[in-house]
């Protein structure tokens, strides 16, 4: 926790911000994540490990409300998130979903990253290095999210407040 707190402290001692958008209503840092239906049951407990630092995520089939218009609510979480996590497992590139979320988040000018979980970046994914995920348990890969949000010129001021709050 030191070595994050040094990284927080960096950066808000820099003062970069940055740019705002609109529609950001969230105070604390937001992860939306895609997800393929194998792997749907673990993003509940990544989930739960990334409250712990005030990130609040969004796991679809779990946080839409019955009878809510689910399409409606994706595209809320999407434009109001500040960080998009996008778990690469195999089955990744099977859903006709994911990849629009990827594409919709790079669009809102969001940071997007990777996670490796048997699948490689692609596309506009490709050109960052992505996190190697595999072998680590849910609550590693929060771990590891949290201080890549807090050392990101994008999210590092969000994630300081969030980790603030948290304590």
């Amino acid at each position: 926790m030191s070595k994050l707190t040094g990284g927080v402290r960096q950066c808000l001692l820099r003062e970069r911000r940055p740019p705002r958008r609109s529609g950001t209503k969230r105070f604390l840092s937001t992860v939306s994540k895609s997800w393929s239906p194998p792997t749907s049951g673990d993003l509940g407990s990544l989930a739960a490990s990334l409250l712990r630092y005030g990130v609040t995520g969004f796991v679809a089939h779990k946080d839409i409300e019955p009878t809510k218009e689910w399409e409606a609510e994706i595209r809320l979480a999407l434009t109001t998130c500040d960080a998009f996590a996008c778990l690469l497992t195999d089955g990744f590139c099977s859903s006709k979903w994911t990849d629009q979320e990827v594409g919709f988040a790079y669009g809102s000018w969001n940071l997007v990253v990777p996670i490796r979980l048997g699948l490689d970046p692609y596309g506009f994914m490709a050109r960052h290095q992505g996190y190697s995920g595999l072998g680590a348990s849910r609550a590693e890969i929060a771990d590891a999210l949290v201080k890549i949000l807090a050392k990101h010129d994008l999210t590092c001021v969000k994630m300081a407040h969030a980790l603030v709050a948290s304590v």
